[in-house]
């Protein structure tokens, strides 16, 4: 069994060696993705290295070695990054400015696994050379991931336990949201991100291709949605179909466009006036009823509720990172609400702007809303700029998908503890904030050109030879 594990190795490092010659830095990021996605820690850990992080540290020693021999595209720092860098030093001050509990998760552990870690895939990506070809490469893969997410999610709602790997997935052993489309993140919010990153990235596939190519790619849409229903999870459902909706919307010729909003908001309303009840309590997980979904959808409240109080009492600063459970039990027995709060004592917050704002404060959650308002931003206008290659514009849009999953299910469940998403997200945002400066030059020089009017000059600095 040994000598059996010593050739798999061998086999891995050879052909890693190859897939590292044929796509260098950028493959390795992808795969820090897509093998941390797959095979992450509840597939392979030893002590708290995991696949994700050995290739992590691969990329940061490759990027070291491309910036030594001048391979990388160095950028200057913007207001973005400085305001990025702020975000990470307000999460590690309201971090350790804290006392550690002395049970359960280490405060450090969350935030060098959820968020500094993390932070690398925005620094490598944005500082790379962003070639169309890598991309397009880029879509392919987390169309693939998509494809295959979809199909395992299908898989776990029909318990078609030979279609599903790994096979932790399908592990009774961890029954948490067993039964619904949990995928190898084993939440079915995560999964629903990536799902909805995969359905973004494939409907940018379509859009390069022609004939039967086209229509074949049209045709595997329905897989995933299949994939995001099957998650059970309605903030999933949300967050693809307005990423689905939002695309679709923007490549459709302009004169359709009034038409599928006409009739996406009459059969969504029609939907909901239909179905309200069900939405609202029906089962999903195999070890939940259908009353257990029923008090689901009524536990927000509660959880606002004592995010406030605690506001109120922390405003800047938080309890501090990963201490919320220990810090909210403090507010259960609150006699001056008119409901009872004690429903909500194993839940953490499920709003990813009030777990910041609760454990890390003001100091950290206005950073965070910044950022990814500037990252949409940036995103928009890429994707309506004429002057960029078009796989750069479907960055923007794709980006702008991917951010309508994150944030659909941001605001019913963390999915900032949920593991890979935000390595996901900070990647993209730095592909996007690779194209900021050109974003800068095109404005720069489209201001240049309004000052020159027909018949007379404005004051514009002179050439030498004038």
């Amino acid at each position: 069994m040994e000598l059996l594990g010593l050739f798999l190795l061998l086999s891995a490092l050879v052909w890693g060696g190859v897939y590292l010659r044929m796509t260098g830095l950028w493959g390795v990021l992808l795969a820090t993705l897509i093998v941390g996605t797959i095979f992450g820690h509840p597939f392979f850990h030893y002590a708290s290295l995991t696949s994700d992080r050995v290739l992590l540290g691969i990329s940061i020693v490759l990027y070291v070695i491309y910036r030594f021999w001048n391979l990388d595209e160095p950028k200057r720092w913007i207001k973005a990054d400085l305001l990025f860098v702020a975000y990470l030093i307000a999460m590690v001050v309201t971090t350790v400015s804290h006392p550690f509990p002395g049970t359960g998760e280490s405060p450090i552990n969350k935030l060098l696994f959820y968020f500094l870690l993390p932070a690398f895939m925005y620094f490598l990506a944005r500082g790379i050379r962003l070639t169309p070809l890598q991309l397009k490469q880029m879509f392919v893969a987390f169309g693939i991931l998509g494809l295959y997410l979809s199909m395992t999610s299908v898989a776990e709602k029909l318990e078609l336990q030979w279609a599903i790997f790994p096979r932790y997935i399908a592990d009774p052993d961890i029954s948490e949201f067993l039964g619904r489309g949990r995928g190898p993140l084993l939440n079915p919010s995560g999964n629903g991100v990536l799902i909805t990153l995969g359905l973004s990235s494939a409907m940018m596939i379509g859009m390069w291709l022609r004939g039967y190519l086209r229509t074949f790619a049209i045709g595997l849409i329905p897989l995933y949605l299949a994939g995001i229903y099957c998650t059970m999870t309605r903030c999933v459902w949300m967050g693809g179909a307005a990423a689905l909706i939002g695309i679709s919307t923007a490549i459709i010729p302009a004169r359709w466009r009034l038409s599928l909003i006409v009739l996406v908001l009459g059969a969504g309303i029609a939907g909901l006036a239909l179905k309200s009840e069900t939405l609202v309590s029906f089962k999903r997980d195999k070890n939940v009823s259908v009353e257990d979904m029923r008090q689901s959808a009524q536990l927000r409240p509660l959880l606002a509720i004592i995010a406030w109080k605690m506001f109120q009492d922390r405003p800047w600063m938080g309890c501090g990172t990963g201490q919320y459970l220990a810090t909210a039990k403090d507010y259960l027995n609150d006699r001056n609400v008119d409901v009872s709060l004690e429903k909500a004592r194993p839940y953490v917050q499920h709003n990813i702007f009030l777990a910041h704002l609760v454990e890390n404060g003001l100091i950290a959650l206005i950073p965070f809303v910044l950022l990814l308002a500037q990252w949409s931003w940036w995103s928009w206008q890429l994707w309506r700029s004429q002057e960029f290659p078009v796989e750069s514009r479907q960055l923007g849009l794709a980006f702008l998908g991917t951010m309508a999953g994150y944030i659909a299910n941001g605001m019913f469940q963390d999915v900032l503890i949920i593991p890979m998403i935000n390595s996901y997200l900070f990647f993209l945002a730095g592909c996007v904030r690779n194209h900021a400066s050109k974003l800068e030059h095109r404005e720069i020089r489209s201001t240049e050109r309004r000052e020159v009017t027909p018949g007379r000059i404005q004051s514009l600095p002179l050439s030498p030879t004038s």
